[in-house]
């Protein structure tokens, strides 16, 4: 790559390669190569961007989905305890009634 203090001669027009360069021809190598590294810096910055956008979106999905998970097994937890609840009440009423029975047997085999 061809360059000097103010220009990059791949910048230059095609005529320059037949006829000397001017100091303007020169001057518009060096903007048209500022242009073009602009132009690629571009290039790269919005396919970097395009690529964190999609990570950003994947990342809310799997921040939704994992969230949605957690609500779930959160009511399932409470379904749970509450079930558990509902059973320990239960088994208490079962236990007194064994108890009240054992007593009237004892009591009727006298």
């Amino acid at each position: 790559n061809c360059t000097t203090n103010k220009g990059n001669f791949a910048y230059l027009p095609a005529h320059s390669a037949t006829f000397p360069a001017t100091e303007q021809d020169l001057e518009e190598s060096f903007v048209l190569a500022q242009v073009g590294k602009m132009r690629s810096l571009n290039d790269k910055l919005s396919v970097e961007l395009r690529e964190k956008m999609h990570r950003i979106e994947e990342l809310k999905r799997s921040v939704a989905e994992r969230q949605f998970c957690d609500r779930q097994t959160h009511d399932n937890i409470a379904e749970g305890e509450e079930i558990i609840e509902m059973l320990q009440v239960r088994l208490k009423r079962l236990i007194r009634a064994v108890e009240y029975v054992s007593l009237l047997g004892d009591l009727y085999r006298r």
